[in-house]
């Protein structure tokens, strides 16, 4: 958790404004007001007035079972999310949402949503108006139990099949584009997931619908799902849904770390490395380096940054808001963020990473650090745009809610919310491409390390 209550004392006398200054006036319309404390009076024996726990609140085995099947507790769900938002999202200055009209189009729907599942979506809707790629809401009993049995990707504007299960007959192909689903165009599909997705670029929330459109979407069962072969030609199949964990994965795989792609050019996959250690030598003797950062990256990320460096160096700018008074006015900052040291063996090679829109948060402390310190070529597309620590709560009935509680700055003070770090080189994978089993982001970096170890200039150029 990013955000900590503490309590700091002060004589009453030494309050701002006095008594008056313990109190601040909203307006929450129609006539209407509150009086929000923003002191609490207390004495030697504690808060004032003096009180003691009834003994019915006692235990929390007496305490009502709360339910979303229950209207009053979707309301409340509602109404505490928005709250919480309101008061400590730190980037409603960048998302320019219209916050207050969002409060009474959820409760509206809550009060009308006919069973947990459309609840779920009514808040994953609430979340989505953030523009926060964190946002997300979820419930241990409400998981997709079936699943469309296959793998998808957007390759331009192509809706692509990059995996599917066995139960898939062989006329559907890796590369086949979807074209519609139960007679919908694939475009007003990806609209209706996409308002249940929060994200802050088209690169996240791409990468997340496509997964939704699996498991999230309801289709029937079996599903009308008219393909485009890579020739043109269409064909229409009848998938039937699938149990959740049936294989359905992407067939594309990665070249393993310390792979020379070409004579001097190295690969090293940092989708979830831990450490360079043993491949360090060959990353030393390469004349170019490819750092694949398509995703989440482990501790070799930042252990990776201290070998490119040659003196400190630090991250972004991260933010922690100080809020002391409703609806974040005067909020103060709390600055910090990595101090980096340069550590040997330091890499000369030329380098380039691979990115697009699933590279989020640590992922994009990275990249950051990358963009800024010119390390080398950037790759492929746009990260999320999203970094911060994720403050998560629950909310009555058993919601799981996450979200971006800090603010974080690139490292000239710019925005990176829903900016993200751009390439220096863009490559959008097509259709064709996956049909024929290419990754043409990593084919563009081979070619692009290739002219720069065959001719003069320094790295990063």
């Amino acid at each position: 958790m990013l955000y900590r209550s503490t309590v700091e004392r002060v004589a009453l006398e030494s309050l701002p404004g006095g008594l008056d200054g313990a109190f601040v006036v909203k307006d929450l319309g129609a006539g209407v007001s509150c009086r929000v404390p923003i002191a609490v009076f207390a004495d030697d024996g504690g808060t004032l007035p003096h009180g003691k726990t009834p003994p019915a609140w006692a235990s929390s085995d007496s305490l009502p079972k709360l339910t979303a099947l229950n209207r009053s507790t979707r309301l409340a769900g509602v109404a505490l999310g928005w709250g919480v938002w309101q008061h400590f999202y730190p980037y409603f200055d960048v998302v320019k949402t219209d916050w207050q009209a969002a409060l009474p189009a959820a409760l509206t729907k809550a009060s009308e949503a006919p069973d947990e599942l459309a609840y779920l979506l009514t808040l994953r809707e609430l979340v989505a108006k953030l523009h926060d790629g964190h946002g997300n809401v979820s419930h241990p009993a409400l998981r997709a139990h079936s699943l469309l049995p296959l793998a998808l990707q957007w390759a331009g504007s192509d809706l692509v099949v990059v995996g599917k299960a066995a139960s898939v007959p062989e006329s559907v192909a890796i590369g086949d584009a979807i074209v519609s689903i139960d007679g919908k165009p694939t475009g007003d599909c990806y609209g209706e997931v996409s308002k249940w997705i929060s994200a802050a670029t088209n690169g996240w929330r791409r990468w997340n619908s496509s997964r939704a459109l699996v498991a999230d979407y309801p289709t029937r069962d079996p599903a009308q799902i008219v393909f485009r072969k890579p020739d043109g030609e269409p064909l229409t199949v009848a998938l039937g849904r699938v149990a959740e964990g049936t294989a359905n994965t992407a067939t594309t795989k990665r070249p393993a770390s310390g792979t020379e792609l070409a004579p001097g050019v190295v690969y090293f996959d940092l989708d979830g490395a831990d450490t360079l250690d043993p491949l360090m030598p060959k990353l030393v003797a390469a004349k170019a380096i490819i750092f694949d950062l398509r995703g989440y990256p482990g501790a070799a990320g930042v252990e990776l940054m201290k070998h490119l460096i040659d003196g400190p160096a630090t991250s972004a700018r991260w933010c922690v808001p100080v809020i002391r008074r409703p609806d974040r006015q005067d909020v103060e900052w709390n600055e910090s963020g990595w101090n980096l040291q340069p550590v040997e063996p330091h890499l000369k090679a030329k380098i380039a990473f691979l990115t697009d829109g699933r590279a989020i948060s640590y992922a994009e402390s990275i990249m950051g650090i990358v963009e800024n310190y010119r390390f080398g070529e950037i790759i492929g597309s746009t990260t999320a745009g999203t970094n911060g620590n994720v403050n998560p709560f629950r909310l009555p009935g058993g919601y799981v809610v996450s979200w971006t509680g800090m603010k974080v700055l690139k490292h000239d003070g710019s925005t990176h919310h829903g900016v993200g770090i751009a390439p220096t080189v863009p490559v959008t994978p097509t259709a064709k491409g996956i049909a024929t089993g290419r990754d043409e982001v990593l084919e563009k970096a081979v070619e692009v390390m290739k002219a720069k170890i065959g001719g003069a200039g320094q790295r990063g150029e």
